[in-house]
């Protein structure tokens, strides 16, 4: 599925960043072809403590669909939902 945002302005220097720090986080949780629960758990810390202090842009929200929900989907990424007990 493909969405269209005509409205998506461009992202503040301070966006730039944050998601920056977000698409870090998932590529790293992402690189082994398997997302763990934790690394799940991080990437909604992060996106939730966004939500927090400010609106989620459409980027952010887009990236997470892209690198993690649509390769769940099409099975070129596993989630192992095992908890660590660290």
């Amino acid at each position: 599925m493909e969405i269209e945002r005509s409205d998506t302005r461009p992202l503040t220097l301070e966006e730039q960043q944050k998601f920056q720090q977000l698409k870090a986080i998932v590529e790293k949780a992402i690189s082994d072809g398997i997302i763990t629960h934790d690394e799940l758990q991080s990437i909604d810390e992060k996106i939730f403590s966004v939500a927090r202090d400010e609106e989620l842009t459409f980027q952010e929200l887009d990236l997470v669909e892209q690198l993690v929900w649509s390769k769940v989907r099409e099975g070129t990424l596993v989630i192992d939902y095992s908890f660590n007990t660290k």
